[in-house]
């Protein structure tokens, strides 16, 4: 009887060592699984932050080309803006040499200048020198200001002047001995002596250029210009008649005429008469002096 209950719990002990055992590898094969999937988990996490460094390095690539584009863009616009500016410029200060000559006044009003460059920060106390020929005109001074408003008016009077004549401005910073130069403009004012009574250069201002006549980005200067014609003096004129001319060739090829000029300015030609030595032309014209 002893022996049949100590062979039950033999096998008794034989099954719980058996069960243990299982148990154990269960637990093992648990912990292997366990350890599998966080590696898994690992590798995926790894996979999934090198695609978006991968994503992220191609982005900041894809927003540099672009900034770099824009850039390149922008400055192919600003290119353009200064070749098309400076091509009108020097379509408008190109001055055609006409033999013009005119007389009155010629108003200059100094608005504004603006942007003017600073050096470390420190603004201008600026002022404009003015100059028509060998006529000099000079503004006040406008204290620690980028954007100095002038609002002055400056008269030139001419006198027989060709209208061949340009503007000079330049804008000096006003200092203790020397004043510094900043930079200035040239403005061919031809248009403008031919056109009295006209308002220019309301609505562009000028570009400003340093001592290098490199142009001086956003600086402007807004001036507005008009020029007052001397009232002409109208006098009545009457070519009546030539007396004896002598005809150059035969009398059957001579033509007469008059041609009338006033300081160099045509003022009417009289009709041409055939074959005639004492012409009789009888005009009369109205001749401003």
């Amino acid at each position: 009887m002893l022996s049949e209950k100590g062979e039950e719990k033999g096998k008794l002990l034989f099954a719980l060592g058996e069960l243990h055992g299982e148990v154990l590898k269960a637990l093992e094969m648990q912990e292997k699984t366990r350890q599998q999937a966080i590696k898994k988990a690992n590798e995926e996490d790894a996979r999934r932050a090198k695609e978006e460094e991968k994503a992220r390095k191609a982005k900041e690539e894809e927003d540099a080309r672009r900034a770099i584009e824009e850039e390149k863009a922008r400055k192919a616009k600003e290119e353009e803006e200064e070749r098309k500016m400076a091509e009108k410029e020097a379509k408008e200060n190109s001055l055609e040499d006409n033999g013009k000559v005119v007389s009155g006044e010629l108003r200059v009003k100094l608005v504004q200048a603006e942007k003017l460059p600073c050096e470390f920060f420190d603004k201008a106390d600026a002022y404009v020198k003015i100059q028509l020929n060998d006529e000099k005109q000079m503004s006040k001074v406008v204290n620690d200001s980028a954007d100095p408003l002038f609002n002055e008016e400056f008269v030139f009077q001419l006198k027989e002047q060709p209208t061949k004549q340009k503007l000079r401005f330049q804008i000096f910073d006003k200092d203790i001995g020397t004043d510094d130069f900043i930079c200035g403009a040239l403005k061919g004012i031809q248009k403008v002596l031919e056109t009295p009574e006209t308002w220019f250069w309301t609505e562009e201002p000028l570009s400003l250029f340093d001592n290098k006549d490199k142009r001086i980005k956003a600086a402007k200067l807004n001036v507005h210009v008009i020029f007052q014609a001397d009232k002409v003096k109208t006098v009545p004129f009457n070519l009546i008649k030539g007396e004896n001319l002598a005809p150059s060739e035969t009398l059957d090829q001579m033509q007469s005429l008059v041609k009338v000029k006033v300081n160099g300015e045509k003022v009417f030609d009289t009709k041409s008469i055939s074959k005639d030595t004492d012409p009789f032309w009888n005009h009369v014209s109205d001749v401003q002096l």
